[in-house]
């Protein structure tokens, strides 16, 4: 495990951090060979856990899960809207029953025990999670040996994108439904553990949903090794244990 950065060096070696990555692969080391041991030490185990394999696994090849028109569960698959090592993630409806054409986002893992036993965990988590700026889980079960949750539709786009160019007012108001996401998370001891751009959406009213629980963990307990380099915070990507600091 990396030895603790003091707290004063941090804006230094975050700022070095984000310098490095921006320079070509091969001009990085000599870059970093320059710089103050104090600063070159910590970096050099930053950079090696951001290119390590410790990672959110890249996106397979393998042919997809599901096919659109395709029915699991209640719900009938409308098109793919996302995808990962981890799982996919379907626009769906809901067919039949007082719910008939509800949307849904179904979300559903690649084959594997490890993964389906991490859906499980999202399943329980967000189980007790129930505010205005996450997005809800409304069900759950599994068809044909393919585990599925049933999540929230949100249609928006990553924070980043729908707040560009807009006032600011407009930025603090989402900033602060974020916030307030994540403290009412953090008040149930979840830690969601891949907070980023993509991962939270905001709508044409300005309304702010935190997403995808997949690599989440109680607080002072162990998750998976996953993080999405370049965003996840440095003691994550060093593999040390979370607190809701991260």
């Amino acid at each position: 495990m990396a030895e603790a950065i003091p707290a004063a060096l941090w804006p230094r070696v975050s700022a070095a951090f984000d310098a490095a990555l921006a320079l070509p692969g091969g001009e990085r080391d000599a870059w970093v060979a320059q710089l103050p041991r104090e600063i070159a030490s910590p970096l050099r185990a930053l950079l090696q856990a951001h290119d390590s394999e410790a990672r959110l696994p890249p996106l397979e090849t393998a042919t997809a899960l599901a096919s659109a028109g395709q029915h699991i569960g209640p719900y009938r698959l409308i098109e793919r809207i996302g995808e990962g090592g981890m799982a996919e993630v379907w626009g769906a409806e809901q067919v039949g029953g007082p719910m008939a054409g509800r949307r849904v986002a179904l979300k559903l893992p690649r084959p594997g025990q490890r993964l389906s036993e991490r859906l499980a965990d999202e399943r329980a988590l967000l189980i007790g999670l129930e505010h205005p700026h996450i997005a809800r889980l409304y069900d759950a079960g599994a068809e044909g040996g393919q585990p599925w949750l049933a999540l929230e539709w949100v249609a928006g786009e990553p924070i980043n994108q729908a707040l560009a160019g807009r006032p600011q007012r407009a930025r603090l108001i989402a900033f602060l439904q974020v916030l307030d996401a994540v403290r009412h998370a953090h008040a149930r001891l979840v830690l969601h553990a891949d907070i980023k751009p993509g991962n939270i959406l905001v709508d044409a009213d300005g309304r702010v949903k935190l997403l995808d629980f997949g690599i989440a963990r109680l607080l002072h307990t162990a998750g998976p090794r996953a993080f999405t380099p370049g965003l996840a915070a440095p003691e994550q990507q060093r593999g040390e244990p979370l607190t809701v600091a991260a």
